[in-house]
């Protein structure tokens, strides 16, 4: 059986709900807030202009029955129950009629796009990065934001300090997590998580509520060079001093060059960013934009569960494709077995022909990962949620910092 709690504004709206929407990802620097949209029925017009945008709180908690086998589903017995925090956030707009109240939210990314507060002496801070940044999200007093500082993450000293006025909250973020080699994302609980992309929240079998396991949905995220191009008119080429456009671009190109001898030159698409306006910053920009790809470097995949809800970042892990029949297993487990000895007789080859220590090679008929991503969808139809699953942040040894990646080595002026 499946239940669920949903507040707004502190009022407890669970009787007349209808349905939940929920969108949520791992942020990077150009990603949307997370999206929550409630629908309610409104009988007698009672929800019509009841909650104010903005400072309104939105809590959404789910439930669901495990069972220990399938004895005990059939018989009902030995569940407990689990809990979900779905979403935490503020709601933003309401739309009402005599029937339904739509309900939309959205986490507190979008607070981050506030510009900092010019009262603040901007020449006393501290030196550590965590510091700087628990000391400026302070600041946000109007919706404070909590922040979860992964321990495992460097805490770097910040050499010179550059923020002021100037700057948005998701300047300083975006900035601060490049320093020390962080993903961050806001929680189901509605925190800021400050993390290392090693770092994980837990771990989940999805096996017994995959519908649809798929294995590989784009492979668009693995690449290993990145241009960007810029547009440099910031030079005056009137006599007068008047700023005209200039015709010719300003590229970068950013090179994953470990990865380039592994695989080849796998080329992102080109960006268009004309609101950069010197080679440094274009050049900034590609390194920023390869640390992007290089967190995200394998093929992610989108299995779809229903009834449960594992949380951004968890480990899940589920069996794409499961025989009928014992004899089935067999011959799989069988092919699995001779192609893992051909594999491994391929690598000891490869390992003394370069005279280095053979890896030991395995083969899982499961797909691991972490939550990247998940689109939830709750209704009297049940409960499903679309995952977003990155393989590759498994194999993350070490965050991924300014030693990670080769810099911007190429731009077409040089060339020229």
């Amino acid at each position: 059986m499946i239940d669920h709690k949903v507040t707004v504004g502190g009022i407890d709206v669970s009787n007349d709900l209808i349905s939940i929407q929920v969108q949520q990802q791992v942020a990077d620097a150009d990603s949307d807030p997370g999206k929550i949209t409630i629908v309610l029925a409104n009988p007698h017009q009672k929800y019509t202009n009841r909650f104010s945008p903005q400072v309104t709180p939105i809590e959404i908690i789910l439930y669901n029955f495990v069972y220990n086998s399938e004895e005990e589903r059939r018989l009902a017995g030995g569940h407990e129950q689990a809990e979900y925090l779905v979403a935490t956030g503020h709601m933003i707009n309401l739309s009402a009629n005599h029937e339904e109240v739509t309900i939309t939210g959205e986490c507190d990314l979008g607070h981050l796009a506030d510009a900092l507060p010019k009262d603040h002496d901007y020449n006393i801070m501290p030196i550590k990065a965590r510091e700087v940044l628990e000391t400026i999200l302070s600041w946000h007093e109007d919706e404070p934001i909590k922040l979860d500082w992964d321990p495992s993450l460097e805490d770097k000293t910040l050499e010179r300090i550059t923020y002021d006025a100037d700057w948005t909250y998701q300047g300083v973020v975006d900035d601060i997590a490049q320093i020390v080699g962080a993903i961050y994302y806001f929680s189901e609980a509605n925190i800021l998580k400050f993390k290392s992309p090693a770092s994980t929240e837990g771990e989940c079998d999805l096996d017994g509520h995959i519908t649809n396991p798929d294995q590989t949905a784009s492979i668009t995220g693995f690449c290993n060079v990145v241009p960007i191009i810029g547009n440099m008119s910031d030079e005056p080429d009137d006599p007068e001093g008047i700023v005209m456009p200039s015709p010719a671009p300003i590229i970068a190109i950013a090179v994953d060059e470990a990865s380039v001898q592994e695989v080849g030159v796998l080329m992102a698409p080109a960006e268009y960013a004309y609101n950069i306006k010197t080679q440094d910053d274009v050049n900034a920009r590609a390194d920023q934009k390869l640390r992007l790809y290089r967190m995200h470097k394998n093929a992610e995949t989108t299995p779809v569960v229903e009834g449960i809800v594992p949380p951004l970042m968890s480990i899940v892990s589920y069996t794409p494709f499961i025989p009928i029949s014992k004899d089935e297993i067999s011959k799989m487990n069988a092919a699995l077995a001779d192609r893992l000895a051909e594999l491994q007789a391929f690598e000891d080859e490869l390992a003394k022909d370069n005279n280095r220590a053979a890896n030991k090679i395995q083969i899982s008929n499961k797909v691991r990962g972490v939550v990247v991503g998940k689109d939830v969808s709750y209704s009297i139809d049940g409960l499903e949620c679309k995952l977003t699953v990155s393989p590759g942040l498994l194999t993350v040894d070490d965050p991924i910092t300014d030693e990670s990646i080769s810099g911007s080595i190429w731009n077409a002026d040089e060339e020229e």
